[in-house]
């Protein structure tokens, strides 16, 4: 964000929110840049002021959740807007653009790569109009557009820059450097959040630290569940418990294995409520044992179809009893690891809500919740403390029975 160089001054809100930023930008000794951020009730923002030589730029934002619909800046008597097309999941794929350097709104398409790095813009035709590359925790590393499809090179400059989404997915704020992800902000410099995590679960090591040091691998879009609550929030919870940090470590981490050891099409059971459908009744029980987490492979105490409870309760009471008994065996991490797995599922029921796998409500407890979903913010909010009482009551549950 600020080179040992650069003077820069910043503010937060009440809620630790950056209010506002000043910097030497132009290492002159005077603070030659300053912005002002404005946020919505549920901490998202809403506008930005930036002023630079004299010349002040107001944006207004336009969310859904943590998905940006459209941006608007006013510059003097020039105009730019950007009205982002996105796909189910949120993410971007395409945008309407207008510039001060053409009279017409311009369509582009927006590529990116899995982690959601935004690489290229191409025209509707699919020319090639600029393009962008990241290093792994963010920084710019090139850049370039060029005149293509009618457009010139000063208005593909334009279009280029007013496509904020940049490095993950993330809003770029060249006034200071930092990535804008809902809940905080991102430093690519030092690879670290300015501000200390809200959820206080991003990763083990700081409240600063990005996705848990793996920034190729993981994004967080809200700044504020890096890996998410399987994990880190799981392992927090079983150290207030009493487990050490070691044994905590391997619950957690068998609790988020879940999500990447288990083919959804087989496993859905873990994350959704399944019991509308019938997928079989009593099929053999088959332990697999994984590096991070055991499974019960089929579940033939469960009774799947109308009128059962939740699949993911069935599937705790099930890895509840796997654990129990390779406790009596003496098979402590194994335990423990079979314990972690069942968390998964309780919960996911307040992450998902009472759907089934295609994401059909199948009653009033409501829609999905999951991250992609406008009331993603109500399961980070509302929804924290039972997610985390669901967690301990089914590990003391354990401690007694074992």
């Amino acid at each position: 964000m600020v080179s040992p160089s650069e003077a820069a001054a910043c503010t937060y809100n009440d809620a630790d929110r950056l209010s506002g930023i000043a910097r030497d930008l132009g290492k002159n000794g005077s603070l030659d840049v300053t912005a002002t951020y404005t946020y919505d009730p549920l901490g998202q923002r809403t506008r930005s002021v930036v002023t630079s030589a004299g010349v002040t730029t107001t944006t207004e934002w336009v969310y859904e959740g943590l998905t940006l619909l459209r941006s608007a800046s006013v510059c003097g008597t020039s105009t730019t807007t950007v009205e982002y097309v996105n796909d189910s999941s949120g993410r971007a794929h395409a945008a309407w653009v207008s510039v001060p350097a053409t009279p017409t709104q311009v369509f582009v398409w927006i590529v990116t790569d899995a982690r959601g790095d935004v690489l290229e813009l191409l025209t509707s035709a699919g020319s090639p109009l600029a393009y962008r590359s990241y290093t792994a925790y963010g920084e710019l590393s090139s850049a370039a557009s060029q005149a293509t499809g009618g457009l010139s090179a000063a208005a593909a400059s334009q279009v280029q820059d007013a496509v904020r989404l940049r490095f993950a997915g993330y809003v770029y704020d060249a006034e200071s450097g930092l990535y804008y992800c809902s809940q905080r902000s991102y430093d690519p410099v030092t690879c670290q959040w300015i501000t200390k995590d809200p959820a206080r679960a991003d990763g083990e090591e700081s409240a600063y630290q990005y996705c848990g040091g793996d920034p190729v691998g993981k994004v967080d879009p809200s700044g504020e569940w890096g890996e998410n609550v399987h994990r880190w929030k799981t392992k927090h919870w079983m150290k207030e418990e009493g487990q050490s940090d070691k044994n905590a470590a391997i619950i957690g981490k068998a609790d988020n294995a879940v999500d990447w050891n288990t083919p959804p099409v087989f496993h859905n059971e873990y994350h959704f409520n399944t019991n509308i459908n019938t997928f079989g009744i009593g099929w053999d029980v088959v332990v697999t044992e994984d590096a991070d987490v055991y499974f019960v492979e089929d579940h033939s105490e469960i009774t799947f179809g109308p009128g059962a409870s939740d699949s993911r309760k069935d599937i705790a009471d099930a890895q509840m009893t796997l654990a129990i008994r390779l406790w009596r065996l003496k098979k402590y991490t194994a335990a423990r690891k079979a314990i972690g797995a069942g968390m998964h599922g309780l919960q996911d029921t307040w992450a998902h809500g009472n759907v089934d796998p295609f994401g059909h409500a199948l009653d009033k407890h409501g829609p999905d919740l999951s991250y992609s979903h406008l009331d993603a913010w109500n399961w980070r909010t509302e929804r924290r403390y039972p997610t985390m009482k669901i967690t301990k009551d089914y590990w003391r549950k354990f401690v007694k029975k074992r």
